[in-house]
Protein backbone atom coordinates (compact mmCIF):
# COMPACT_ATOMS: atom_id res chain seq x y z
CA UNK A 1 0.00 0.00 0.00
CA UNK A 2 0.99 3.24 -1.26
CA UNK A 3 2.72 6.09 1.69
CA UNK A 4 -0.53 8.53 2.06
CA UNK A 5 1.89 11.58 1.67
CA UNK A 6 2.68 9.65 -2.04
CA UNK A 7 -1.02 8.61 -3.16
CA UNK A 8 -1.02 11.13 -6.12
CA UNK A 9 1.16 12.55 -8.27
CA UNK A 10 -0.23 16.65 -8.55
CA UNK A 11 0.05 18.49 -11.60
CA UNK A 12 0.22 22.34 -11.36
CA UNK A 13 2.35 23.12 -14.24
CA UNK A 14 5.71 22.05 -12.19
CA UNK A 15 5.67 18.31 -12.44
CA UNK A 16 9.42 17.13 -12.28
CA UNK A 17 10.34 14.01 -14.58
CA UNK A 18 13.39 12.35 -12.69
CA UNK A 19 14.92 10.46 -15.09
CA UNK A 20 17.67 7.76 -12.95
CA UNK A 21 19.47 5.43 -15.15
CA UNK A 22 21.04 2.20 -13.05
CA UNK A 23 22.90 -0.41 -13.80
CA UNK A 24 23.98 -3.21 -10.69
CA UNK A 25 23.64 -0.16 -8.14
CA UNK A 26 22.46 -2.18 -4.88
CA UNK A 27 25.11 -1.04 -2.99
CA UNK A 28 23.96 2.52 -3.04
CA UNK A 29 20.51 2.91 -4.74
CA UNK A 30 18.72 3.31 -1.74
CA UNK A 31 20.59 6.03 -0.34
CA UNK A 32 19.07 8.01 -3.75
CA UNK A 33 15.62 6.88 -3.71
CA UNK A 34 15.42 7.95 0.26
CA UNK A 35 16.68 11.19 -0.81
CA UNK A 36 14.15 11.65 -3.76
CA UNK A 37 11.34 10.58 -1.53
CA UNK A 38 12.61 13.61 1.06
CA UNK A 39 12.69 16.51 -1.37
CA UNK A 40 10.95 19.60 -0.73
CA UNK A 41 9.72 19.96 -4.18
CA UNK A 42 6.80 17.24 -4.25
CA UNK A 43 5.59 17.33 -7.50
CA UNK A 44 7.73 14.20 -9.04
CA UNK A 45 7.40 11.09 -11.24
CA UNK A 46 10.68 8.46 -11.05
CA UNK A 47 11.44 7.16 -14.74
CA UNK A 48 13.93 4.15 -14.65
CA UNK A 49 16.22 2.91 -17.29
CA UNK A 50 17.82 -0.06 -16.48
CA UNK A 51 20.31 -1.28 -18.45
CA UNK A 52 20.33 -5.04 -17.79
CA UNK A 53 21.15 -4.99 -13.75
CA UNK A 54 21.83 -8.84 -12.28
CA UNK A 55 21.85 -7.70 -8.68
CA UNK A 56 19.21 -6.38 -6.43
CA UNK A 57 18.72 -3.19 -7.99
CA UNK A 58 15.44 -3.65 -9.51
CA UNK A 59 13.37 -5.20 -6.35
CA UNK A 60 14.69 -2.09 -4.47
CA UNK A 61 12.98 0.35 -7.31
CA UNK A 62 9.92 -1.88 -7.18
CA UNK A 63 9.64 -1.42 -3.81
CA UNK A 64 9.98 1.94 -3.75
CA UNK A 65 7.34 2.36 -5.98
CA UNK A 66 4.95 0.79 -3.57
CA UNK A 67 6.10 3.28 -1.19
CA UNK A 68 5.36 5.89 -2.93
CA UNK A 69 2.69 4.71 -5.59
CA UNK A 70 3.06 2.88 -8.14
CA UNK A 71 1.67 5.39 -10.39
CA UNK A 72 4.71 8.13 -10.03
CA UNK A 73 7.35 5.10 -10.91
CA UNK A 74 7.59 3.66 -14.35
CA UNK A 75 10.65 1.09 -15.18
CA UNK A 76 11.81 0.54 -18.83
CA UNK A 77 14.72 -1.62 -20.31
CA UNK A 78 18.09 0.25 -20.86
CA UNK A 79 19.87 -0.04 -24.39
CA UNK A 80 22.96 -1.06 -23.18
CA UNK A 81 25.34 0.67 -24.69
CA UNK A 82 26.74 2.78 -21.64
CA UNK A 83 25.19 5.32 -19.30
CA UNK A 84 25.28 8.40 -21.24
CA UNK A 85 23.07 6.15 -24.53
CA UNK A 86 21.24 5.19 -21.92
CA UNK A 87 20.41 8.47 -20.11
CA UNK A 88 19.82 10.04 -23.90
CA UNK A 89 17.03 6.72 -24.97
CA UNK A 90 14.97 7.56 -21.85
CA UNK A 91 15.39 11.39 -22.34
CA UNK A 92 13.56 10.84 -25.70
CA UNK A 93 11.41 8.47 -24.67
CA UNK A 94 7.60 9.61 -25.71
CA UNK A 95 6.19 8.29 -21.51
CA UNK A 96 8.02 11.65 -20.86
CA UNK A 97 5.65 14.56 -20.64
CA UNK A 98 6.53 17.14 -17.77
CA UNK A 99 7.63 20.27 -18.29
CA UNK A 100 10.68 19.64 -16.56
CA UNK A 101 13.02 16.91 -16.50
CA UNK A 102 16.13 16.04 -13.82
CA UNK A 103 18.84 13.75 -14.24
CA UNK A 104 19.82 10.98 -10.77
CA UNK A 105 22.70 8.94 -11.01
CA UNK A 106 22.05 5.98 -8.90
CA UNK A 107 24.68 6.53 -6.51
CA UNK A 108 24.10 10.34 -5.53
CA UNK A 109 22.32 11.70 -2.59
CA UNK A 110 20.11 14.60 -3.08
CA UNK A 111 19.98 17.39 -0.44
CA UNK A 112 16.18 18.31 0.02
CA UNK A 113 16.01 21.41 -1.59
CA UNK A 114 17.74 20.30 -4.53
CA UNK A 115 15.01 20.04 -7.39
CA UNK A 116 12.94 23.80 -5.89
CA UNK A 117 15.60 25.02 -6.82
CA UNK A 118 16.38 23.93 -10.19
CA UNK A 119 12.55 25.02 -10.72
CA UNK A 120 12.91 28.14 -9.15
CA UNK A 121 16.13 29.03 -11.43
CA UNK A 122 14.74 28.25 -14.86
CA UNK A 123 10.77 27.74 -14.38
CA UNK A 124 10.75 31.86 -15.82
CA UNK A 125 12.19 30.47 -19.24
CA UNK A 126 9.17 28.70 -20.66
CA UNK A 127 9.63 29.95 -23.93
CA UNK A 128 13.35 29.35 -24.94
CA UNK A 129 15.44 26.27 -23.69
CA UNK A 130 16.91 26.56 -20.61
CA UNK A 131 19.64 24.11 -18.51
CA UNK A 132 20.41 23.95 -14.53
CA UNK A 133 23.43 22.66 -13.27
CA UNK A 134 25.51 23.10 -10.35
CA UNK A 135 28.26 22.14 -8.36
CA UNK A 136 28.78 18.74 -6.39
CA UNK A 137 30.19 17.88 -2.72
CA UNK A 138 32.28 14.67 -3.11
CA UNK A 139 31.26 11.75 -0.62
CA UNK A 140 33.35 8.28 -0.21
CA UNK A 141 31.37 4.96 -0.23
CA UNK A 142 30.21 5.94 3.64
CA UNK A 143 28.82 9.30 3.13
CA UNK A 144 32.00 11.09 4.40
CA UNK A 145 32.68 14.48 2.68
CA UNK A 146 35.41 14.31 0.86
CA UNK A 147 35.22 17.94 -0.88
CA UNK A 148 33.18 20.52 -3.40
CA UNK A 149 33.89 20.60 -6.95
CA UNK A 150 35.45 23.94 -8.18
CA UNK A 151 34.10 27.48 -8.37
CA UNK A 152 33.30 28.45 -12.05
CA UNK A 153 32.68 32.08 -12.27
CA UNK A 154 32.75 32.39 -16.23
CA UNK A 155 29.37 32.92 -18.31
CA UNK A 156 28.44 29.74 -19.26
CA UNK A 157 28.10 30.58 -23.12
CA UNK A 158 28.85 28.20 -26.02
CA UNK A 159 32.46 29.25 -26.65
CA UNK A 160 33.03 27.43 -23.29
CA UNK A 161 30.76 24.53 -23.88
CA UNK A 162 32.88 23.46 -27.16
CA UNK A 163 36.11 22.81 -25.27
CA UNK A 164 34.71 22.33 -21.59
CA UNK A 165 31.92 20.29 -19.75
CA UNK A 166 31.18 22.53 -16.74
CA UNK A 167 28.25 20.58 -14.76
CA UNK A 168 27.71 16.44 -14.19
CA UNK A 169 24.46 15.15 -15.33
CA UNK A 170 23.61 14.37 -11.56
CA UNK A 171 23.02 17.78 -11.40
CA UNK A 172 21.32 19.03 -14.46
CA UNK A 173 17.12 19.92 -14.85
CA UNK A 174 15.90 20.70 -18.02
CA UNK A 175 12.78 22.41 -19.58
CA UNK A 176 10.49 21.39 -22.33
CA UNK A 177 11.68 23.41 -24.32
CA UNK A 178 14.83 22.03 -24.52
CA UNK A 179 13.46 18.45 -24.29
CA UNK A 180 11.73 19.13 -28.03
CA UNK A 181 15.04 20.37 -29.29
CA UNK A 182 15.96 16.90 -28.11
CA UNK A 183 14.02 15.00 -29.37
CA UNK A 184 14.04 16.33 -32.72
CA UNK A 185 17.37 14.87 -33.35
CA UNK A 186 17.87 11.75 -34.56
CA UNK A 187 18.65 8.90 -32.43
CA UNK A 188 21.14 7.07 -31.41
CA UNK A 189 22.91 10.19 -31.25
CA UNK A 190 27.19 9.83 -31.12
CA UNK A 191 28.02 12.46 -27.97
CA UNK A 192 30.80 12.32 -25.43
CA UNK A 193 28.69 11.84 -22.76
CA UNK A 194 24.76 13.14 -22.38
CA UNK A 195 25.88 16.49 -19.72
CA UNK A 196 28.35 17.55 -22.12
CA UNK A 197 26.42 17.75 -24.93
CA UNK A 198 23.38 19.39 -23.23
CA UNK A 199 25.01 21.75 -22.19
CA UNK A 200 26.22 21.98 -26.11
CA UNK A 201 22.84 21.70 -27.38
CA UNK A 202 21.30 24.61 -25.06
CA UNK A 203 24.08 27.38 -25.78
CA UNK A 204 24.46 26.15 -29.54
CA UNK A 205 20.50 27.14 -29.37
CA UNK A 206 21.23 30.47 -27.49
CA UNK A 207 19.27 29.27 -24.81
CA UNK A 208 19.48 29.94 -20.75
CA UNK A 209 22.15 27.99 -18.88
CA UNK A 210 21.78 28.49 -15.07
CA UNK A 211 24.53 27.64 -13.28
CA UNK A 212 24.17 27.02 -9.35
CA UNK A 213 27.41 27.76 -7.25
CA UNK A 214 25.47 26.47 -4.15
CA UNK A 215 25.97 21.94 -4.58
CA UNK A 216 22.97 20.36 -3.80
CA UNK A 217 24.44 17.00 -5.07
CA UNK A 218 26.13 14.40 -2.87
CA UNK A 219 28.13 12.89 -5.50
CA UNK A 220 29.50 9.46 -4.37
CA UNK A 221 33.23 8.54 -4.97
CA UNK A 222 33.77 4.88 -4.93
CA UNK A 223 35.81 2.35 -7.01
CA UNK A 224 32.86 1.79 -9.88
CA UNK A 225 32.69 5.61 -10.60
CA UNK A 226 33.28 6.13 -14.46
CA UNK A 227 33.66 9.99 -14.31
CA UNK A 228 34.93 11.16 -10.76
CA UNK A 229 36.32 14.18 -8.91
CA UNK A 230 38.84 16.10 -10.19
CA UNK A 231 40.92 17.99 -8.00
CA UNK A 232 44.09 15.91 -6.91
CA UNK A 233 47.34 16.25 -8.96
CA UNK A 234 46.82 12.49 -9.73
CA UNK A 235 43.49 12.80 -10.89
CA UNK A 236 44.47 16.39 -12.82
CA UNK A 237 47.61 13.85 -14.24
CA UNK A 238 45.32 11.57 -15.46
CA UNK A 239 43.36 14.09 -17.70
CA UNK A 240 47.00 15.38 -19.20
CA UNK A 241 47.54 12.05 -19.98
CA UNK A 242 44.17 11.77 -22.02
CA UNK A 243 45.09 15.09 -23.61
CA UNK A 244 48.51 14.12 -24.95
CA UNK A 245 46.57 10.32 -26.12
CA UNK A 246 44.46 12.67 -27.89
CA UNK A 247 41.12 12.18 -26.29
CA UNK A 248 40.08 15.61 -26.41
CA UNK A 249 40.63 16.06 -30.51
CA UNK A 250 38.25 12.60 -30.98
CA UNK A 251 35.74 14.04 -28.26
CA UNK A 252 35.17 17.24 -30.03
CA UNK A 253 35.09 14.93 -33.55
CA UNK A 254 32.03 13.65 -32.55
CA UNK A 255 30.48 16.55 -30.77
CA UNK A 256 31.03 18.71 -33.80
CA UNK A 257 29.58 16.26 -35.53
CA UNK A 258 26.37 16.12 -33.60
CA UNK A 259 26.33 19.68 -33.80
CA UNK A 260 26.51 19.63 -37.17
CA UNK A 261 22.79 18.56 -37.18
CA UNK A 262 21.25 21.73 -34.81
CA UNK A 263 23.59 24.37 -37.19
CA UNK A 264 20.77 25.71 -38.75
CA UNK A 265 18.84 26.26 -35.76
CA UNK A 266 22.09 28.42 -34.81
CA UNK A 267 22.05 32.09 -34.50
CA UNK A 268 24.14 33.87 -36.84
CA UNK A 269 26.68 34.97 -33.99
CA UNK A 270 26.82 31.44 -32.77
CA UNK A 271 27.63 29.65 -35.99
CA UNK A 272 30.82 32.64 -36.36
CA UNK A 273 32.30 30.77 -33.56
CA UNK A 274 31.49 27.36 -34.48
CA UNK A 275 32.36 27.66 -37.52
CA UNK A 276 35.83 29.10 -36.63
CA UNK A 277 36.28 26.58 -34.13
CA UNK A 278 36.06 24.20 -36.79
CA UNK A 279 37.79 25.71 -39.39
CA UNK A 280 41.09 26.10 -36.80
CA UNK A 281 41.02 22.52 -36.27
CA UNK A 282 42.05 21.69 -39.53
CA UNK A 283 44.52 24.47 -40.10
CA UNK A 284 48.41 24.71 -39.81
CA UNK A 285 49.53 26.48 -37.01
CA UNK A 286 49.21 30.21 -37.58
CA UNK A 287 45.61 30.05 -38.71
CA UNK A 288 44.86 27.64 -36.50
CA UNK A 289 45.76 29.93 -34.00
CA UNK A 290 43.93 32.99 -35.45
CA UNK A 291 41.04 30.84 -36.16
CA UNK A 292 40.54 30.25 -32.23
CA UNK A 293 41.06 33.45 -31.03
CA UNK A 294 38.62 34.15 -33.08
CA UNK A 295 36.23 31.84 -31.69
CA UNK A 296 36.89 32.95 -28.29
CA UNK A 297 36.89 29.59 -26.67
CA UNK A 298 38.01 29.72 -23.52
CA UNK A 299 38.04 26.67 -20.00
CA UNK A 300 36.77 28.25 -16.33
CA UNK A 301 39.87 28.26 -14.46
CA UNK A 302 43.65 29.83 -15.41
CA UNK A 303 44.93 26.32 -15.68
CA UNK A 304 42.65 24.93 -17.80
CA UNK A 305 43.07 27.53 -20.17
CA UNK A 306 46.85 26.90 -20.01
CA UNK A 307 45.58 23.30 -20.87
CA UNK A 308 43.75 24.50 -23.97
CA UNK A 309 46.00 26.44 -25.23
CA UNK A 310 48.80 23.55 -25.00
CA UNK A 311 46.00 21.69 -27.03
CA UNK A 312 45.67 24.01 -29.87
CA UNK A 313 48.99 24.57 -30.52
CA UNK A 314 49.95 20.93 -30.25
CA UNK A 315 47.02 20.73 -32.81
CA UNK A 316 45.74 18.45 -30.26
CA UNK A 317 42.22 20.25 -29.94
Amino acid sequence: MADPAFSSTPNDGLTVAILLCTYNGEQFLQAQLDSIAKQSHRHWSLFVSDDGSTDGTLNLIERFASVVGPERVQIFSGPRRGFSQNFLSLIVRPEIDCPYIALADQDDVWLIEKLACAVAAIKDHATTPALYLGRTRYIDGQGQVLGESAVFSKPPRFANALVQSIGGGNTMMINQQTLERLRAIVHPLDVVSHDWWLYLLVTALGGLVYYDCRPWVLYRQHGQNLVGMNTSLRQKWHRIQMLLAGDFRRWNDRNIKALSLIRPQMSEQICAVFDAFVYGRQQGLYRRVTSMLAARVYRQTNLGNLGLWFAILTNRV
